[in-house]
């Protein structure tokens, strides 16, 4: 018996989350929207290089048809056919990370390989991203680590300003916090780090504007591999660019430490509701 789209998917949550990252790509000159579609894809993949050796090995051919419904004229072929495949059985989470990662990846080769164009993969990519935004699986609920209210506090990789993000997670476990601070790490080591401790809130600093390409890539990998992550944008960048990092689709912004107790206090909340 099929079962309403409702169940599994968040139509409004895909409307916006890929009327964000199109807005967001348009800012940025073509050589970071590139990075960015590279990003969203490889981050993918790797799901398919976790779960696939221990899933139901996935048809060429139906792969085939998601990654061409990922750049087909209709933005909603490749929802529908997610929908037809969940309401035939698929029902596991991992399942569906498995089918659009192994997507992501045959869209990855397409473009290594000039089968198809760079605007079509910047679509694909985007609607990548705003499906797995969509699944509500994939927004399932995260068990609290620990007694204490815990978060990731990490600078922008590349970022050289260092010393607000130390005075805020010095203030917050002042506050009560567990904080785990990490600085001076790229973007891969950063991104292994958080894999590892799987943090359910993770505060971002960036000194401003020429931080933007560096801080899109590091949230959309975030919401790739971890989507239930909850992410906050701290520093002058959101003084600066303001409409920029809500383009990202970040869980709440600040650019001082009092606002910054607040939403942390808020996204806590989140976490313990899903709990």
């Amino acid at each position: 018996m099929a079962n309403d789209d409702d169940d599994l998917f968040e139509p409004v949550v895909f409307e916006k989350s890929y009327s964000e990252i199109r807005d967001l790509k348009a800012r940025f000159p073509e050589e970071i929207v590139a990075a960015l579609a590279r990003e969203v894809l490889a981050r993918l993949a790797q799901h398919r290089s976790a779960f696939g050796a221990t899933r139901a090995p996935v048809a060429d051919e139906t792969i085939e048809d998601l990654a061409y419904a990922l750049i087909d004229s209709d933005q909603d072929a490749a929802k529908r056919m997610i929908l037809k495949m969940r309401s035939e059985g698929t029902r596991d989470e991992l399942l569906y990370l498995l089918f659009l990662a192994s997507a992501a990846r045959k869209l990855g080769e397409w473009w290594t390989e000039d089968k198809i164009t760079f605007a079509q993969v910047t679509t694909g990519s985007g609607r990548v991203y705003a499906i797995l935004r969509s699944l509500k699986p994939v927004h399932s609920a995260r068990f609290v680590k620990g007694p204490h209210r815990n978060a990731l506090f990490a600078q922008t990789p590349g970022d050289d300003h260092s010393l607000g993000i130390k005075m805020a997670a010095d203030l917050m476990r002042v506050d009560g916090w567990d904080i785990d601070l990490v600085f001076d790490l790229d973007h891969d080591t950063l991104l292994q780090r958080i894999a590892m401790t799987d943090p359910p809130i993770i505060g971002i600093s960036a000194a401003g504007a020429h931080a933007l390409p560096s801080l899109a890539k590091l949230v959309l990998a975030i919401r790739v591999w971890s989507p239930s992550t909850l992410i906050l944008v701290s520093g002058n960048v959101v003084e600066t660019s303001r409409e920029t990092v809500a383009l990202m689709g970040v869980d709440a912004m600040t650019s001082n430490i009092d606002t910054a107790r607040e939403e942390l206090e808020r996204l806590w909340s989140v976490v313990e509701s899903k709990s």
